[in-house]
């Protein structure tokens, strides 16, 4: 079962990457296979989730499955014919250290992961009584409906992907071996490290690319929590996505079905945890003052948005209590605290001190040099950025329960959320800088 599902998997995934070069026009094949499975993905989880609720066998998700990529593999027939042509045209620059930086990079990354990687992703508490707990429910079946009861303490209203994605392998698997939501794990936080390469590769910036694998690969904070098996390390893949496809949006010449792509993955972060709502919203209502003149651009995000929201909103009204935060907050006390000056000097201290300066001090670094350069680029993603970012900030400066508790807990993994789309907006800020002045320019290839 689980050779069956790799060969449908590898197949409609191909399948999507082919049309989604041919009607995106981005030429970088492994950005493009990263875009292509996290879509599929995101469409796994939405119907394994929709049979799940509705009793259906775990049968008819694979025969459906098979059904699909067939259909893709016929409509994609050229690509695969083509093959053999294509890999014969693919063009390797003759700077072959990037190559071995790349891949030195890739199993030092790995090394890091697998060192901190543990049964249940026990170091994270979440993991264990959250996401991997849920895909065990969901992988059971008749007793999926368990997780929308008590306790309160498996946060009923959470979103079902990540646990979908470890559900439907452990049903190809028949157990639940916990190697499944390692692995899984391992290929986001993998994702994220050559989303940020790659998107950098795509417009030829090469030391850009280095440097931000150098990033994730130097930060042992980062890697540790992609192995605690959170989903939070999924939030920041799809928040990334969504910048990228943000950036390449404007910068291709603000193409239609770029839109569609930037609805579907702005949408999908609220498919992997609440906050990812929020992350919607904002992208959401920036798209929306961009294109203010373009209706048409508007219908294609909202188009491409449809079924993650869909998807989200039905479970949500329709099987989810409701949000704990949510249901605590009124309007006279949410009044009260923002007129509390002390709390936002709590939650800015607690930033730059215990998270910022303690386990990210790349961002600092990053964020000098680009005042001190000038930035010039991504102007609309480093307002999303901030605009996020102000957000979360707001969020503990209203919430009822206990400020310090909340911080403790969760700061640092929201800050983990923004983290890797930082390091975009800065790096890609660097872009208009004549880096001859200070480096050589190194000729390069979008197909690699």
């Amino acid at each position: 079962m689980v050779i069956l599902l790799f060969l449908i998997l590898v197949t409609t995934v191909f399948s999507v990457q082919h049309l989604i070069n041919r009607h995106v026009s981005n030429t970088n094949v492994v950005l493009n296979t990263i875009v292509s499975t996290l879509f599929v993905f995101v469409i796994y989880s939405v119907v394994f989730t929709a049979l799940t609720l509705l009793q259906v066998p775990f049968s008819i998700f694979i025969i459906s499955t098979i059904i699909v990529s067939i259909v893709l593999a016929y409509l994609t027939r050229d690509a695969y014919t083509s093959i053999s042509r294509s890999l014969r045209n693919i063009k390797i620059d003759d700077n072959y250290i990037f190559h071995i930086l790349l891949w030195t990079g890739i199993l030092a990354f790995s090394l890091v992961f697998f060192h901190y990687s543990e049964r249940w992703g026990w170091d994270g508490w979440d993991a264990w009584a959250i996401w991997n707990l849920h895909a065990k429910i969901m992988a059971s079946g008749s007793d999926f409906f368990n997780i929308f009861a008590e306790p309160s303490f498996t946060s009923r209203d959470y979103p079902l992907m990540l646990p979908s994605i470890n559900a439907i392998f452990w049903k190809c698997t028949g157990n639940t071996t916990p190697m499944i939501p390692i692995i899984v794990s391992y290929f986001i936080t993998l994702s994220v490290a050559l989303m940020l390469y790659f998107s950098f590769r795509a417009v030829s910036s090469k030391i850009l690319a280095v440097l931000s694998l150098f990033i994730i690969v130097c930060d042992k904070w980062f890697i540790e929590l992609g192995a605690w098996q959170y989903a939070d390390i999924l939030v920041s893949l799809f928040l990334l996505t969504s910048i990228v496809l943000m950036q390449q949006w404007v910068e291709n010449g603000k193409k239609i079905r770029q839109a569609l792509l930037l609805g579907f993955f702005a949408a999908s972060c609220g498919w992997v945890k609440n906050e990812g709502l929020l992350l919607f919203l904002i992208i959401s209502s920036f798209f929306a003052v961009i294109n203010l003149k373009s209706m048409k651009q508007v219908l294609a995000y909202i188009i491409g948005s449809a079924i993650p929201l869909a998807t989200i909103l039905v479970y949500k009204f329709g099987f989810t209590p409701q949000n704990d935060f949510l249901s605590q907050l009124n309007l006279h006390d949410i009044l009260a605290r923002l007129m509390d000056f002390s709390r936002y000097v709590h939650v800015a201290k607690f930033f730059i001190f215990s998270v910022i300066l303690k386990y990210y001090p790349f961002v600092i670094i990053l964020l000098l040099a680009s005042i001190v350069l000038g930035i010039r680029k991504a102007l609309a993603n480093a307002l999303i950025l901030a605009a996020i970012i102000t957000s979360y900030f707001l969020v503990y400066v209203i919430t009822n329960s206990g400020l310090d508790w909340n911080l403790d807990t969760s700061g640092y993994r929201l800050f983990h959320q923004v983290y890797p789309s930082m390091i975009f907006i800065l790096l890609n800020s660097f872009r208009d800088v004549s880096l001859s002045k200070y480096i050589p320019r190194f000729s390069s290839s979008k197909n690699v």
